[in-house]
């Protein structure tokens, strides 16, 4: 049966509600009278993570097919927005596992999935001559293979990229916007 504290309970001795836990009981905390977290002994812990994993197999057939589906309309969305030479490369993005075009994320440029990083800024580092070891330790919340697979399709997809990059740099952004360059750097909209 499990115990069940109150937040201000665990923080004034959190000593005792780890005691309990590793004895064996399951130790609840609730805040505000409604549960928020649990302290539960590892034997359980790894019960719970089997039960969610035959869960989720069970799952999977439908979340598969939603998340192809999902992909599937946002390439779509996005080829039907670029011209048709695009539209093939913007196709190709599905076949990578950690590189995705997303609408409205960073003007639908490529981005490693489930971030807002786009493909350009791994790019930027990769030129200046920083390795993916090196990127992984600049950026701790990408892993190295993805920062090796978005440097694959880069270089797949290495016009497109360059086009982007291009069409961002500063001088090509203060025309578009009409923006002015102070001699300090200080960069303000034209009046």
């Amino acid at each position: 049966m499990p115990i069940i504290l109150n937040s201000s309970q665990v923080q004034q001795n959190f000593g005792a509600a780890l005691e309990r836990t590793l004895r064996g009981e399951d130790v609840i905390i609730e805040r505000y009278g409604r549960p928020q977290a649990a302290m539960v002994p590892y034997d359980r812990y790894q019960h719970l993570v089997e039960v969610g994993k035959e869960q989720a197999e069970e799952a999977m057939p439908r979340t598969t097919q939603r998340a192809q589906l999902h992909e599937a309309a946002a390439t779509y969305q996005v080829g039907r927005e670029a011209p048709a030479r695009e539209a093939v490369s913007s196709a190709g993005a599905g076949s990578y596992r950690y590189v995705t075009r997303v609408p409205g994320i960073c003007g639908g440029q490529p981005i490693i999935r489930g971030t807002r990083v786009p493909v350009k800024a791994i790019v930027g580092y990769h030129k200046l001559g920083l390795s993916a070891e090196e990127v992984a330790t600049a950026l701790p919340n990408l892993t190295l293979a993805q920062i090796h697979e978005t440097l694959s399709y880069y270089y797949d997809h290495v016009d497109e990229i360059e086009q982007d990059i291009r069409e961002n740099q500063l001088e090509r952004l203060v025309e578009r916007y009409g923006l002015q360059v102070a001699a300090d750097g200080r960069i303000t909209l034209a009046d």
